[in-house]
């Protein structure tokens, strides 16, 4: 039998019988003999205690090799166990290469970093160190220990530590970007470096950026080098490499914008966009798809590329868009992506978007992504579901966020000048016309705000008061009982109800923005000649007297002008024949709101 068969016996608990049985048994002296200390005996052994099956192997050892049981040598490794974690630590550091120079640097490392080491003593501690590691640096910044001691020596160096460190690992940055540890070192150099090092170590990256950006750990420093530090000629660079062969970074400064490359030679138009898709679509997994970098190259194949070329793209990366649209070029990629994809397209796009939902709507690029979904995607219950469910949901946090307010207004009134700046405007223009969106915009936009109006309309009117005394929210409650479909009343009486309390100077209708916001609703009612009337149910909740009050201070003024100009009789005969005997007192007020209100007054009487 052979020797696993034995082993295999053995763990059967059956002991081997016969010829086998000899044989099994000379191999175990074989395997003592040439002094193995384990050879073929762990199968045999298996199912006894540790203790039992140590003694037995030893023994046997001693016996075959014919030495003394107290000559017998056990490896220091075997004694590791035995020691205690710190003890086990240490002497594994003392096994390594550089170990006594490791321990010393550390030590120092730890002297360095301390927050209450004078500035007389840091020096000499610097300099104590830099003479300790002087020659070392390229081998101490790949360890995970060790790298932190260079990290804190750039950090609190001056020129001369810098330069020390700089010129030591010129020549290596392509290969220390890609290292674990020595990463966080090349970051430092770009921060705390001069001018001249950061170009010197950015050039080396020409030629290298498509493999680079491959690499988890050189990607973030690329990332940062592009974000943080790199000029417009140096970004152009770094990006050549996607464009070709002809346009690869070996350049230099002569390198050009691809629009600068296009204009002066059309015809390599083809050729460019179909190395960038070539280049491109490797990279369609979530990590790469992150940096900046990747963003801006997908942004020069999308503005350029047509047709079948770009469908294939955008069925290459329409799940990946999720974590690119937090950038500029990444929003507009996006953008791109909803307005030449299919229906299909978008409707992955929009699927990718559920749990993120609120987090895209408050982002300062991502916000513009959603407006193009609104645009565009002619799926309203898909969007609905996916979307604006999800909004519904967040509507406190939503309203109280620049971009997620700018959302909002744009389900409400899309493009209103008022709330849609001129350039996002300009931008979603790119996207007007597209071969995919069958519905009108305005039957589009229609049942969006079907969709988010019955949770926008409970939202304001249970905070309505509180929104109201915001100029920004203020302006979002006036939008929605202007656009939102549904029952407005609740809003109106909550509004109401806070204008009916005692006049002072922390009223509703003193503050600076909650008098914007009454006044705004009041001159609604022009455009609700059926009704519902807020000037109507704001009067049943007022005493008698009210306008008086009210006119004495500027912003009351033009609250109670609001009323004379909504179009509403009721209204306006009541605050008339409540201001009618006080003409003389009020043509002596000197605010602009009372001046207003004598006007209108004398205009009516006259």
């Amino acid at each position: 039998m052979a020797k696993g068969q034995v082993a295999k016996s053995g763990k059967k608990g059956k002991a081997p019988t016969g010829k086998d049985s000899g044989k099994s048994k000379k191999k175990f002296s074989k395997g003592g003999k040439s002094g193995k200390k384990d050879g073929g005996k762990k199968g045999k052994l298996q199912g006894k205690s540790a203790k039992a099956a140590e003694k037995k192997a030893a023994g046997k050892k001693v016996a075959a090799a014919g030495a003394k049981p107290a000559e017998t040598k056990t490896e220091p490794a075997s004694k590791l166990h035995e020691l205690s974690r710190k003890d086990r630590r240490t002497a594994r550091r003392s096994n390594k290469d550089n170990a006594d120079l490791r321990e010393a640097a550390i030590k120092l490392w730890e002297k360095l970093r301390r927050r209450d080491l004078t500035d007389e003593t840091r020096p000499r501690v610097l300099s104590d160190l830099g003479s300790l590691i002087k020659g070392h640096i390229s081998k101490l910044i790949t360890k995970h220990d060790t790298a932190r001691v260079v990290e804190s020596y750039l950090k609190f160096g001056r020129h001369a530590e810098r330069d020390l460190v700089f010129k030591e690992l010129s020549g290596q940055w392509v290969r220390l970007v890609q290292s674990k540890y020595a990463k966080f070192a090349v970051k430092r150099i770009f921060k705390y470096g001069s001018k001249v090092q950061r170009a010197t170590i950015m050039k080396s990256f020409y030629g290298y950026t498509r493999r680079l950006i491959k690499n988890k750990d050189s990607a973030s420093v690329l990332e940062n080098a592009y974000v943080m530090h790199a000029n417009a000629d140096q970004r152009a660079a770094l990006i050549g490499e996607f464009y070709g062969p002809q346009y690869s970074l070996t350049k230099g400064a002569e390198t050009r914008p691809l629009a600068v490359v296009l204009e002066e030679d059309p015809s390599k138009k083809q050729s460019i966009i179909e190395h960038l898709k070539d280049s491109l679509v490797p990279l369609a997994e979530k990590r790469p798809m992150q940096h900046s970098l990747v963003h801006k190259v997908l942004l020069d194949f999308f503005t350029y590329a047509t047709g079948e070329i770009r469908s294939e793209m955008i069925e290459t990366v329409r799940e990946a868009l999720v974590h690119i649209l937090h950038t500029r070029e990444g929003a507009q990629v996006t953008m791109n992506c909803l307005w030449h994809g299919t229906a299909k397209d978008r409707k992955v796009i929009v699927k990718t978007f559920k749990s993120f939902v609120p987090k895209i709507c408050m982002e300062e690029y991502g916000h513009g992504v959603m407006l193009a979904v609104f645009d565009t995607v002619d799926d309203t219950v898909l969007v609905s579901k996916a979307l604006i469910s999800e909004m519904a949901e967040s509507l406190e946090e939503l309203t109280a966020d620049r971009f997620g307010r700018k959302v909002l207004y744009y389900i409400l009134d899309s493009r209103a000048s008022s709330q849609c700046h001129p350039s996002m405007v300009d931008l979603l223009r790119h996207g007007d016309g597209n071969s995919s969106s069958k519905k009108t915009p305005e039957m589009r936009c229609t049942e969006l705000r079907t969709a988010i109006s019955p949770s926008l309309l409970e939202h304001c009117a249970t905070h309505a008061v509180e929104m109201a005394r915001d100029k920004p929210q203020s302006q979002l409650l006036v939008a929605s009982t202007e656009h939102c479909i549904g029952d407005i009343r609740p809003v109106m009486e909550t509004l109401a109800e806070a204008a009916a309390e005692d006049f002072d100077e922390d009223h509703i209708v003193a503050d600076d923005s909650g008098h914007f916001c009454v006044k705004k609703v009041i001159l609604q009612d022009k455009s609700r000649p059926d009704g519902p009337h807020f000037s109507t149910t704001l009067l049943e909740k007022l005493d008698e007297g009210f306008a008086l009050k009210w006119s004495q201070t500027n912003r009351g003024a033009f609250v109670v002008s609001s009323l004379l100009e909504c179009g509403v009789d009721e209204a306006a005969s009541r605050v008339r024949s409540e201001l009618k005997s006080h003409m003389p007192k009020l043509r002596k007020l000197e605010t602009p709101g009372a001046k207003v209100l004598c006007k209108l007054l004398e205009k009516g009487a006259g």
